[in-house]
């Protein structure tokens, strides 16, 4: 949710992650190079719906466990987009 704060504010950002090959990694949906050190761009949707084609399509749907506490999804948001 911080990332897509920082989003609508128009801030830009990097996220820099350490070890790829990390279950819990970001980078492990994504290919990477064999270089290293490198940028990937990438688009994914904040989700507060934890169903099949979430699962499906990880590298698309972020699930937000937490999504009650956060007022972006408040009437009937399920969806918000992070660049």
């Amino acid at each position: 949710m911080t990332f897509h704060r920082l989003d609508q504010s128009g801030k830009h950002f990097v996220i820099r992650i350490k070890d790829e090959s990390s279950a819990t990694s970001t980078l492990k949906h994504y290919p990477t190079p064999e270089t290293e050190e490198y940028d990937i761009p990438f688009d994914v949707t904040l989700t507060s719906r934890n169903n099949k084609k979430v699962k499906e399509n990880w590298d698309t749907y972020k699930y937000i466990s937490s999504y009650p506490k956060h007022p972006e999804f408040s009437n009937g948001v399920t969806e918000l987009p992070l660049h």
